[in-house]
């Protein structure tokens, strides 16, 4: 005969039923089954970390694309109205401290034009020209102010792009002046010997030392030597000390690059900005104070060996350099500031 039929199991033991509140029926789901799983508490971490760096995103996509331009344009208006009382040379500070502006400024020479840099303004100078007419009227002159210190950079820059050249009768003159003004009572041995290590330069011939500001520092040197020669001279006397020695030569030609690159980018703008006229005289006078401002600085120091020099130098370099980019139009007094 047929095996017997497997015994049936009632439904009511393999499902359970649940109220269906729309129908007013009732619903049978298994049991193993279940509508909603909890989840683990590390997929809740990770829902809510994912979330927080959408959400985050999103944030910076909103600031960086429509926040901060309006933002910047309604700063830059207010900051206009601010400085409207101020004296030109203080807005032109404000200016060169202007992202857009420094922008603007850094243009080759040939495409200085104020009124291509007028239209940075665009909307701002729409609306002060109505409240503050008078302001708008003065930018040019203002712009003037920051045009010269940048032309300044510039000429700066081509003459130290002049390379030094053995072969030029003037660039020969001028070197055998500077070994005169610091030695007026030695003579040279020879154009190339080692008696310019008297002055700090690292060979027999200076041309060498030249080679990253050309002329220039061949010039810078020369107007150290022959305008301020008893300071100079002590400067240098100083810097043969047998502990506290540094080559002489070398200091003044890195602090000449450095403050050509400080008036180029805008460093030097509220010290500029508080002359007439910057011109290569102003320049000079503010590199001599600086070069005997640092070696005071360097003596009071007291440095264990010639070791200790590029450290010394940066300190003197960023103490400069913080105090160079105060929000005042105030000449750069390096004395004082390296005294401290």
């Amino acid at each position: 005969p047929p095996p017997p039929p497997p015994p049936r199991v009632p439904v009511c033991l393999l499902f359970s039923a649940r109220e269906n509140p729309r129908k007013g029926t009732t619903t049978t789901i298994p049991k193993h089954i279940t509508l909603f799983s909890q989840p683990s508490a590390t997929t809740s971490v990770m829902a809510i970390v994912l979330g927080g760096a959408v959400a985050i995103v999103a944030g910076i996509g909103v600031y960086k694309f429509a926040l901060e331009p309006m933002w910047q344009k309604h700063s830059l208006r207010r900051a206009f109205l601010d400085h409207s009382k101020k004296s030109a040379a203080e807005f032109a500070l404000f200016l060169s401290q202007h992202d857009e502006f420094k922008a603007a400024l850094k243009a080759p020479k040939t495409e200085y034009r104020i009124s291509d840099i007028l239209l940075v303004l665009g909307e701002t100078r729409e609306s002060i020209s109505s409240q503050q007419p008078e302001l708008l009227n003065s930018l040019p002159t203002v712009l003037s102010l920051l045009l010269r210190i940048r032309m300044l950079g510039y000429s700066l820059k081509e003459r130290a792009a002049e390379a030094y050249d053995r072969n030029n009768p003037e660039h020969e003159k001028k070197l055998l002046r500077l070994w005169s003004a610091f030695k007026p009572d030695t003579p040279l041995s020879a154009r190339v010997c080692k008696d310019w290590g008297d002055l700090g330069f690292q060979g027999s011939d200076p041309a060498t030392d030249f080679r990253g500001m050309g002329v220039l520092g061949l010039e810078m040197l020369l107007f150290l030597a022959e305008t301020f020669p008893s300071e100079a001279r002590a400067a240098l006397l100083h810097s043969q000390h047998p502990t506290y020695y540094y080559p002489f030569a070398v200091a003044a030609i890195n602090w000449t690059a450095r403050l050509v690159e400080w008036v180029s980018s805008g460093v030097l703008d509220a010290h500029f900005l508080s002359l007439h006229e910057p011109t290569m005289d102003d320049f000079a006078h503010i590199f001599a104070r600086v070069m005997f401002a640092f070696d005071a600085f360097y003596l009071a120091s007291k440095p264990k060996d010639l070791m200790e020099f590029p450290r010394l130098f940066q300190e003197a370099q960023d103490a400069l350099c913080v105090q160079a980019g105060q929000d005042s139009v105030e000449p750069l007094r390096p004395a004082q500031i390296l005294h401290k």
